[in-house]
């Protein structure tokens, strides 16, 4: 057999153009070229030897079309690296021949693909093999290859691979997304393909979250997040990613993922109770004489709360929150930046200012339920009470229910004027906050826990926004130790604020703010010195007193100064 096989090479090797020149033996076989394969496969050393050679004269002898049925062949049922290592051997006799053979090699196998779903695992697995070696001769040859390049063919089928990425198989979606950070995106790539890929993307990223494997589901967003940040190079894409993240973190399907109380959760609450009668719910809830009761709380206790199904943990849902903030900084930043804002810490981290600006009317758009009332002024509050009651109620509704978006506005806080695109927002929280605290009955302002929370964070995050200049960025820190109608003044002080600033440029605004909106905080502050001692000088021009001073000079410098 190998004295047939050196023959049958002397001959497919030196045989003429003349094609009345043939060789009877290949071209009988020339039809039986899978059955040689799979002998191949299921054969001993010995045999494997000259079999590979004989498949290697088949393929030289047979035309262009029959090489690449051997090729595609080996790539489609070949699961060892061995039989990779025959499949480098007849292609590095084929291609001094047959230059393009990977790519018509490509193209039968992405067919097969189509018509046969069970093919995809195993050609998957072998394309990221041979990416993989074709990188490593490259480092180690310095950009010269001894085998006709298979990237560069690949690539040019990214568009079929990424349909893949929305196979219910989640190995086979990981292996495409492995196989696509090995390939490289042509440069000649329309818009609208990058946008289609961004989509698939971003959709097996949200996917992959859904994992129960910690360690795979950081390895497979890792990937995602690294692959969004190529796409992002191009301006329209980056707005476009940035879009289709924040849209999934709000989706039904994966809001549920960062925490969201409503959606999915509230969904199977439904399913649960569909079956329950109402008459019958009521009755169970008291023995009263009347058919009808509205069971919505209890005298001193306040409303019922809402039961929450815990779909993840607190732990998971932290993870989820912080893969999708680092996945929209990566894609906020390209280049030298991007590997410099590696680095950088959450708190150092700044967004550009057309990034800020594009990433805030996405969740402008998002969060407001119209277009109305989207100006960058601050109205008179009474018009707010009048006018916006039910628009200010989805608002706020809408960011108790998605924890999320709190993070993507104090994302968003950091780029120069990206909040104050968000005012709008703003405003309506605020003008919520401020008939909760100016109708509470309570006699401190921390026995409302989640209104304080919710203050105490728009507040904070105007600070960071360059919307509120010293003092009054302070407020945030007074008001655990007031009352609600202290807390109302505060809130009520810092919108009148807004309403004869809004338009002015934030270095006007750092430049120190007019006495009248110190006076409410000075006069909070007197008449609860007792327990606001702390942090008289944050609030006031006179610097803290030196610790060497006794008690006695301290309070006649502190009266003196008043």
């Amino acid at each position: 057999m190998n004295r047939l096989v050196i023959e049958l090479q002397r001959v497919s090797n030196a045989r003429p153009p003349d094609p009345s020149a043939e060789v009877p033996l290949l071209r009988g076989l020339r039809s039986h070229a899978v059955s040689l394969l799979q002998m191949m496969l299921s054969s001993s050393e010995p045999k494997v030897t000259w079999l590979v050679r004989l498949l290697s004269c088949l393929a030289l002898h047979c035309g262009e079309e029959c090489a690449a049925e051997v090729l595609s062949g080996f790539l489609t049922t070949c699961q060892e690296k061995l039989c990779m290592t025959h499949f480098m051997q007849i292609l590095q006799d084929v291609q001094s021949k047959y230059p393009d053979i990977i790519s018509l090699c490509a193209s039968k196998i992405i067919t097969s693909m189509l018509e046969n779903g069970n093919s995809v695992e195993p050609v998957l697995l072998n394309f990221i093999q041979l990416c993989q070696w074709e990188i490593e001769e490259e480092s180690k040859s310095m950009g010269r290859l001894l085998i006709s390049p298979i990237i560069r063919p690949l690539s040019e089928k990214i568009a079929t691979f990424v349909t893949y990425l929305s196979s219910p198989n989640i190995g086979i979606s990981s292996k495409v997304m492995a196989l696509l950070m090995l390939l490289r995106i042509p440069p000649e790539t329309s818009v609208v393909h990058l946008i289609r890929l961004s989509v698939q993307v971003v959709g097996f990223f949200f996917r992959c979250l859904l994992l129960s494997d910690v360690q795979e589901k950081l390895r497979i967003s890792e990937s995602c997040i690294k692959y969004l940040r190529q796409l992002s190079e191009k301006s329209p894409i980056q707005s476009a990613i940035l879009r289709y993240l924040v849209e999934g973190a709000l989706s039904e399907e994966f809001s549920v993922l960062f925490g969201a109380t409503g959606n999915r959760c509230k969904q199977q609450q439904d399913l649960k109770r569909q079956e329950v009668s109402l008459m019958s719910e009521n009755q169970c809830e008291s023995n009263c004489s009347t058919s009808l009761v509205f069971h919505v709380g209890m005298i001193g206790l306040g409303l019922k709360h809402s039961s929450h199904i815990n779909c993840f943990d607190k732990a998971d849902e932290t993870l989820h929150r912080q893969l999708l903030l680092e996945a929209i900084w990566m894609c906020s930043h390209h280049g030298n930046e991007s590997r410099n804002g590696c680095t950088a810490s959450v708190e150092e981290r700044r967004l550009k200012a057309e990034v800020a600006r594009s990433l805030a009317l996405v969740l402008l758009e998002l969060v407001s339920p119209d277009v109305m009332y989207n100006s960058v002024n601050w109205p008179d509050e009474d018009f707010m009470r009048n006018n916006t009651v039910e628009r200010d109620l989805l608002i706020i509704r809408k960011f108790n229910e998605n924890p999320i978006l709190w993070d993507i506005m104090d994302f968003v806080s950091t780029g120069p004027g990206g909040l104050r695109i968000c005012s709008s927002v703003l405003r309506s929280i605020m003008a919520t906050l401020l008939i909760r605290w100016e109708s509470s009955r309570e006699k401190v302002a921390s026995s409302q826990p989640q209104d304080l929370s919710v203050t105490q964070r728009i507040l904070e995050l105007m600070r960071k926004g360059q919307l509120l200049p010293e003092p009054l960025c302070f407020t945030g820190d007074l008001l655990p130790h007031l009352t609600p109608y202290e807390v109302h003044l505060l809130l009520l002080n810092i919108w009148r604020f807004m309403k004869e600033t809004s338009i002015l440029p934030p270095s006007k605004l750092q430049q120190g703010c007019h006495p009248k909106y110190i006076e409410v905080i000075h006069s909070i502050l007197h008449s609860n010195i007792s327990h606001l001692g702390h942090l008289y000088a944050l609030f006031c021009n006179a610097s803290p007193f030196p610790v060497t001073m006794d008690l006695k000079e301290s309070c006649i410098e502190l009266f003196r100064r008043q």
